[in-house]
Formats: structure tokens, C-alpha cells, sequence
């Protein structure tokens, strides 16, 4: 028990240094600093590519919808008022949400 005490307040004490801090020079911090540019650029050219798949998505979904207007309206326009009621609910909805989400992220 007494080892136990002794060794806790000899921890509390003394800093832990890692022993590789003092082996660091300046060739390892261009590494670092290259690396973090690497994942920089990565992020960005990943945030590019989403931005293009959304944009995609978003014209294949208003593609449909003109379609389905263009081939319900002379057959069927109660089933096409039905759909385009649930879907600008949805569309409401779902912008609802969003905007609360970053309202609540912008007052953190």
C-alpha cells in the first residue's frame, strides 16, 4: 500500500515527456506540414465531388418530377395532386429541419 502512495505522488510530480520530442528536428516538421497539406487538398477535392453528386442527384430528381407531371396530368390529375401535396410537405419538412439544424449549430 505504502508503494502505492509513493508511486502516485511521484507521478503527480513529475511531467510525462515523450522521449521522441527531443529527436524531432526540422525535416520532420516539413513532413508534417506536407502532410497536413496533402489532407487539406484531399478534403477539398472530396467536398468537390459531393457537391457535383448532390447537384446530379437534385437534376435526376427534378427530372422525374417533370416527367410524372407531364404523363399524370391528362390520365390521372387527383393521383398527381396527391403526389405533389405529400411532396411538398416532405420538401417542407425536410427544409424545416434543416434550417433548425444550422441555426442551432450557428448559436453553439
Amino acid at each position: 500500500m505504502q508503494f502505492m502512495a509513493s508511486f502516485s505522488e511521484f507521478h503527480t510530480r513529475t511531467p510525462a515527456i515523450n522521449p521522441l520530442i527531443g529527436k524531432l528536428n526540422d525535416d520532420h516538421v516539413h513532413k508534417l506540414l506536407d502532410q497536413v497539406g496533402q489532407q487539406e487538398t484531399s478534403a477539398h477535392d472530396l467536398r468537390k465531388s459531393n457537391r457535383i453528386f448532390q447537384l446530379a442527384y437534385f437534376l435526376v430528381g427534378v427530372f422525374i418530377l417533370v416527367l410524372a407531371v407531364i404523363y399524370l396530368q391528362p390520365r390521372d390529375p387527383e393521383l398527381l395532386d396527391t403526389i405533389l401535396k405529400y411532396l411538398f410537405a416532405f420538401a417542407g419538412g425536410f427544409g424545416s429541419g434543416a434550417t433548425y439544424i444550422v441555426i442551432r449549430e450557428r448559436n453553439r
